[in-house]
């Protein structure tokens, strides 16, 4: 079912002078009594009936009644205004004429006022046709709409930045971010107008009481929910866009607007989205600000399920609260968006440890001289390659597949206006986007000021203190802060961990996370989560052996690395996961080629050298054969590859530490291995990307022969 048709506003020209008397006494009565009575009784109506949440049977049939009313009335101010248009005559040519100037000029101002009538009509069935997803139909009646009300812009600035708001979403959802962004500016422009010219009304709404200017305290609220919209869409496109750094601005913006406005939000909405904020400052190494945004979202949701006030002291105005929408739906949502930020809070501390080992390591003389075990040899330092950033990006804090289902949307004041994208606020990783958008204005008219963070101190946090001064009195260190003013303090020199004991505490503080979040994301309820959070745990198992200065003791966590993956190994079903039990035999793999070298490092007995060692070809053979089947691409390609290099290399490290009669096996498979990487690098086209790989392998290629003959010789002979 289709709304009723359009039509466009008269703009039929001025007829003759003595046409301005054919306006009678009755029509410009019933003019008068449709824009003082009947119009706004119908937008009520439509409103109320807008409202109503139909059976899923007919879930817009209130909104066609909608509809259908706002078109009835729209023909009826079409047909008057096309009356006072006939009669208009702005330039009186004879005394005659000027004699009708003031019924004239006040037929002029009704008809202004109807075609502005008409416009807001057609701005609300397009809001209308919006809803129901009749997309080309909304543009229509919107832009129609647009076009008239900026005439007088200055009397309808609230419905302007509707209009703009709904155009900003509809242009965003066929992609054309630009063309969403100017929307989205324009409706921002609009809000701080309207602030400028009624400073006074914006500053009552404030206060309990005030009245305002125009239309009171209850259209000033209104405007004030449609800025929320405003700056949540302008997050959403500036991100689509690139802009990451001005969209998470806004972003948080939008989330302060709603605790200092005590507009209504959904509790998980909410946090989920200061979740994914955090994701942002995470990716720039800006770990105070990721954690005030966690401890943020971590105080909404527990205040949510507590029945408590969001806000300390007041009513907290949250439609999610205890009582409100309660039921199994609400809690498998809290549930799940508070496990979100547990992994969030984990990867926070794993991306500490994480900068600290890249620090520590790109100065290898020093890291060397600290910490023998922490300078791995080549082979251990390829075979962990592949894992060198934890599972699913350590910079970006997303919820797992179908988490926070409705985190998309807002609801803001009762009005709710579904999200251009699918999912939350998603800025990704953190960065700068280089095109000078650092500087951009937006002709000074209220542009957020994308150096500061988020400040949600209304929550009673403090986000220069709390969380990260905890975490920096434990020891940890916070990465080099851009915070409030905007850039970076060097490489965070002082502020990395260098001890094991205070990798230790981050250690401890990711894995209560992470375990927190695996009690949500169970392997049998939600397995590709599950997994996701296992490996994001056996990569903070590696950076901690990292810092311990012990060989043997490292290799011993690299062992509870396997232990803890074991379990996960058995239970995947390649044919189902294809793609997880992959990745998961080769962190067993690289685990213990990782084992292995610490053991070699220690000097320990040969024996326990070679156990990790044939555990690492058992591993990479099975992943070699499960890449076989699945016939790797792209990424998975390179990782293919390299396998039979790491095999053929462990192979012979083995060989060396056996007698040369039980060595000959291991020799000839590390040949074997070492012409297979050769071939499949050729036929995959690798040989430039693993040139220094290549050129090891060739020479091996040629040198195994020889000996392997020189060894069967020396048997012979003995």
């Amino acid at each position: 079912m289709e709304l009723h048709g359009s039509h466009a506003p008269s703009t039929a020209p001025p007829s003759s002078p003595s046409m301005a008397r054919a306006i009678d006494h009755s029509t410009r009565a019933a003019a008068a009594s449709f824009l003082r009575d009947e119009l706004p009784q119908v937008l009520a109506r439509a409103a109320e009936l807008a409202a109503v949440e139909d059976p899923e049977t007919e879930p817009y049939r209130s909104k066609y009644a909608a509809a259908t009313a706002l078109e009835a009335s729209r023909g009826k101010a079409d047909m008057l205004l096309r009356v006072f248009q006939a009669a208009a005559s702005p330039h009186p040519a004879t005394d005659a004429a000027a004699d009708a100037a003031g019924a004239g000029r006040e037929d002029t101002a009704r008809a202004s006022d109807l075609a502005d009538a008409v416009a807001v009509l057609d701005y609300k069935r397009g809001a209308l046709a919006a809803d129901v997803d009749e997309v080309t139909r909304a543009k229509s009646l919107l832009t129609a709409a647009d076009a008239q009300l900026q005439l007088n812009d200055a009397k309808h600035l609230r419905s302007l930045i509707d209009v703009c708001n709904l155009l900003g979403l509809l242009t965003s959802n066929d992609d054309d971010h630009k063309a969403s962004l100017a929307f989205l500016v324009r409706a921002h422009k609009y809000y701080h107008r309207y602030l400028g010219m009624w400073s006074q009304a914006a500053g009552e709404v404030m206060e309990e009481g005030g009245e305002g200017r125009q239309g009171g305290e209850e259209e000033a609220r209104e405007v004030e929910s449609l800025h929320t919209i405003t700056t949540f869409y302008l997050a959403q496109t500036l991100a689509a866009m690139g802009k990451k750094r001005r969209a998470a601005a806004f972003c948080a913006a939008t989330l302060t607007r709603q605790l200092r406005l005590r507009q209504q939000f959904r509790a998980w909405d909410w946090a989920q989205n200061c979740a994914q904020l955090a994701g942002y400052y995470l990716g720039r190494d800006e770990f105070t600000t990721a954690l005030h945004c966690l401890a943020a979202a971590s105080t909404v949701v527990a205040r949510h399920r507590a029945g408590q006030p969001v806000l300390p002291g007041g009513n907290g105005a949250d439609t999610g609260g205890a009582g409100a929408d309660a039921g199994k739906g609400d809690d498998e949502q809290v549930r799940e968006v508070a496990a979100n930020i547990e992994i969030g809070v984990g990867k926070v501390h794993l991306r500490v440890l994480q900068r600290s080992v890249e620090l520590d390591a790109a100065q290898p003389d020093a890291a060397a001289a600290a910490n023998p075990a922490a300078t791995p040899t080549p082979a251990a330092a390829a075979a962990s390659s592949t894992a060198a950033a934890p599972s699913s990006d350590a910079s970006a804090v997303t919820a797992p597949s179908g988490a926070g289902a409705a985190a998309g949307s807002m609801e803001v004041d009762g009005g709710r206006r579904e999200g251009q994208h699918e999912g939350d606020v998603d800025m990704g990783e953190g960065g700068e986007e280089g095109d000078g958008e650092a500087s951009e204005r937006w002709a000074g008219e209220g542009d957020v000021d994308i150096a500061l963070g988020p400040d949600f101190s209304l929550l009673g946090l403090d986000p220069h203190a709390g969380t990260c001064a905890r975490m920096q009195a434990d020891g940890g260190g916070t990465g080099g802060e851009r915070g409030a003013s905007g850039g970076a303090e060097g490489e965070g020199e002082g502020d990395v961990v260098r001890e094991y004991s205070h990798a230790v505490i981050h250690f401890n503080k990711a894995m209560a996370a992470f375990k927190a979040a695996l009690e949500v994301y169970t392997s049998s309820d939600r397995f590709s989560d599950h997994f996701d959070i296992a490996m994001d745990i056996s990569t903070l198992h590696r950076y901690l052996a990292y810092f311990e200065p012990s060989a043997h003791r490292a290799a011993l966590i690299h062992q509870r690395r396997a232990t803890r993956l074991l379990p996960l190994a058995g239970a995947i079903n390649p044919s189902v996961y294809p793609s997880q039990a992959a990745q998961c035999v080769h962190e067993l793999a690289s685990i213990a080629l990782n084992a292995m070298e610490l053991e070699a490092d220690a000097a320990r007995a040969p024996a326990k050298i070679i156990e990790p060692g044939k555990q690492a070809i058992h591993y990479f053979d099975r992943f070699i054969a499960l890449m076989q089947s699945s016939n790797p691409q792209d990424t998975d390609a390179a990782r293919y590859v390299y396998a039979h290099f790491h095999a053929a290399r462990t192979h012979y490290r083995i060989c060396t530490l056996l007698p040369p009669q039980d060595g000959r096996d291991h020799l000839q498979h590390s040949l074997n291995y070492f012409s297979k990487f050769l071939e499949q690098a050729a036929r995959m086209g690798l040989q430039e990307q693993l040139q220094a790989e290549v050129g090891v392998a060739k020479e091996m290629v040629q040198l195994l022969p020889t000996k392997l003959a020189a060894d069967l010789s020396r048997l012979s002979i003995s």
